[in-house]
């Protein structure tokens, strides 16, 4: 049995992806690891950052940021949050093994790193470290 990481405070997890699919495996797997985690999810980058500066939102949150989505895409999203200076802990969460969009998300101060979908245990837990 995998070891869980323990954390004073439930996560919340934010998952941006345009993919039902992988909105519900991500979902499933981040329940499964931990079942506090809060865990909202939206289809579309600029959904996501109108709920952000109409709701608010917290430095702590995890984002889980898919690069290749209708209306904002990954990037896009990118650039509003950092024009509103939303400061957020961002994983860029692709299927892409593109080099460059790899170095490209190094280029954005909010981005912690890269993560290969799908979502594992051992991805949650270096993500976890990480914050």
């Amino acid at each position: 049995m995998e070891e869980k990481l323990t954390h004073q405070k439930p996560q919340k997890f934010v998952i941006i992806d345009d993919d039902d699919i992988t909105i519900f495996l991500t979902t499933r797997i981040l329940k499964q690891y931990n079942s506090d985690f809060e865990i909202i999810a939206f289809k579309d980058g600029k959904q996501a950052v109108q709920d952000f500066i109409f709701n608010g939102f917290e430095k702590n949150w995890i984002v889980l940021l898919d690069i290749n989505m209708p209306i904002y895409n990954g990037w896009d999203f990118l650039n509003e949050i950092e024009k509103h200076h939303i400061k957020l802990n961002i994983f860029m969460f692709s299927s892409s093994i593109d080099a460059r969009d790899q170095e490209k998300s190094k280029a954005y101060p909010y981005v912690l790193d890269y993560v290969s979908k799908p979502l594992t245990s051992l991805k949650i837990e270096k993500i976890l470290s990480q914050i």
